[in-house]
């Protein structure tokens, strides 16, 4: 059974939250990481290669007392790795549930442009709404609303409703894509030996959702 678009929705939301706990926790992670690091006395990446390597009585004098990589960063890396592949995975949720959103959207506008009527329109017509960018279908929509508010008696109540609500949802599947590509930015760039500040900005980024109306959020959609 196909969702409605109120159920893809907070099927995103629900998906955007669990990825915003596991940034937070990568987070965290990351944060215990540099306050290891900047303890005393881990000899240098450089060297500790090396001293594992080829071990000498010099580097080891220089490495004595000073664990070339304790259990605890092992371990801390290792959930870090972890928290990288739940993200990815959360990711392409993101993915999915957003074409299946640009689909009930492209499927709502083509109900408005093209109505069920006695005349079957022509297969050149019918083709030429198949498939719309998110921005294309948007301006398309906007017009149909506009024709509709202006009050063509050729329009009825009904067809006025139903475009305005097709033009809600291109409007949300636009900013979802937007979202995407946010959140598409901020997968590429995590890194192991990223800054917290950097991490930080990104992780603000993701909690702010800056595409998507607050309107959106809360009142129900045209299902």
């Amino acid at each position: 059974m196909a969702c409605t678009s109120d159920e893809l929705l907070q099927a995103w939301l629900s998906e955007k939250q669990r990825g915003e706990d596991l940034l937070s926790n990568f987070t965290q992670l990351l944060g215990r990481l540099e306050r290891s690091a900047s303890g005393p006395s881990k000899p240098h990446s450089v060297v500790q290669h090396i001293a594992s390597k080829v071990p000498c009585p010099r580097l080891g004098a220089y490495g004595a007392g000073m664990p070339l990589a304790s259990a605890e960063d092992d371990s801390t890396m290792e959930l870090m790795s972890t928290c990288m592949q739940s993200l990815l995975d959360h990711q392409q949720s993101l993915h999915q549930i957003y074409r299946q959103f640009q689909q009930a959207a492209n499927l709502a506008y083509q109900e408005v442009v093209d109505p069920p009527a006695t005349d079957t329109p022509s297969e050149a017509a019918s083709e030429s709404t198949t498939l719309h960018s998110d921005q294309a279908v948007l301006s398309g929509a906007s017009s149909i609303a506009e024709d509709s508010s202006e009050g063509r008696h050729s329009r009825s109540s009904s067809f006025s409703s139903a475009a305005s609500g097709a033009l809600r949802l291109v409007s949300l599947s636009d900013a979802l894509r937007q979202e995407l590509v946010l959140t598409d930015t901020v997968m590429s760039s995590l890194a192991l030996d990223m800054s917290l500040d950097e991490l930080s900005t990104y992780q603000l980024m993701w909690q702010l959702q800056p595409y998507l109306d607050s309107s959106f959020l809360h009142d129900p959609l045209a299902s």
